[in-house]
């Protein structure tokens, strides 16, 4: 089943925008009265048949529209933008096809890029969400220093890190209680003093085994372990 995204279903009609009806005529090659699955990232999902076909945008008429609480199981991951583009964006895909709540970029001392192409990063969120057939589209939010971010979080929140200097609780005999915060550093992990702080203000180190993992690798880790 192929499912098409559409901010608005609200109304027995649902006007889709030129790129999804480019890709619903072009790519998916629908044509007038065949059935079309839409959702709008936030819970709704509905069926309906293509109504009318204009130059720039495709109108459906809609027969079922349901609304879908989110998984409870909820997890929101803050992780350090990388270095490397390609590696953040395979991050954002497979982080949310896995079913992470929200994203946080979180800026740490060791934290490199702090470039933050926030359009481009919410389409590779939204084509992931619309492969996984998910119903609630996870958003990206501005990123904030590490301490300005956790001090104003109210989530209970774990962080990962590889300093043998300090305590660790391994991942897998956490019993987590939802929502959760997972905070996951940049390339050459948080500092001293940024875990010194964290321990101090509450969040729990957490251990993901023996082996040493890049970050996008420790976050997917993370995640997967934390909603299983």
């Amino acid at each position: 089943m192929d499912r098409f995204y559409c901010q608005d279903l609200s109304t027995s009609f649902a006007i889709l925008d030129e790129e999804e009806s480019h890709h619903l005529l072009r790519v998916h090659r629908k044509r007038l009265g065949e059935v079309v699955h839409l959702f709008d990232g936030n819970g709704t999902i509905a069926q309906g048949w293509v109504y009318e076909i204009g130059k720039k945008e495709v109108i459906i008429q809609l027969s079922e529209i349901t609304k879908l609480e989110p998984n409870p199981r909820r997890v929101t991951l803050a992780v350090s933008p990388l270095k490397s583009e390609d590696r953040f964006e395979w991050l954002l895909e497979k982080a949310t096809e896995i079913g992470v709540t929200d994203f946080l970029p979180i800026l740490c001392e060791r934290t490199e890029n702090k470039r933050f192409r926030k359009d481009r990063y919410e389409k590779i969120v939204l084509g992931a969400s619309k492969q996984s057939l998910k119903t609630h589209v996870p958003p990206i939010h501005e990123p904030q220093s590490l301490k300005s971010l956790l001090q104003s979080h109210r989530n209970p929140w774990y962080f990962g890190h590889c300093l043998e200097t300090f305590p660790s609780t391994l991942i897998k005999s956490i019993d987590f209680i939802y929502p959760v915060t997972m905070a996951i550093g940049p390339e050459g992990d948080f500092t001293e003093s940024e875990i010194r702080w964290m321990m101090e203000k509450g969040g729990v180190p957490i251990s993901l085994g023996t082996e040493r993992l890049r970050t996008e690798t420790a976050a997917i880790v993370a995640l997967t372990l934390s909603l299983i």
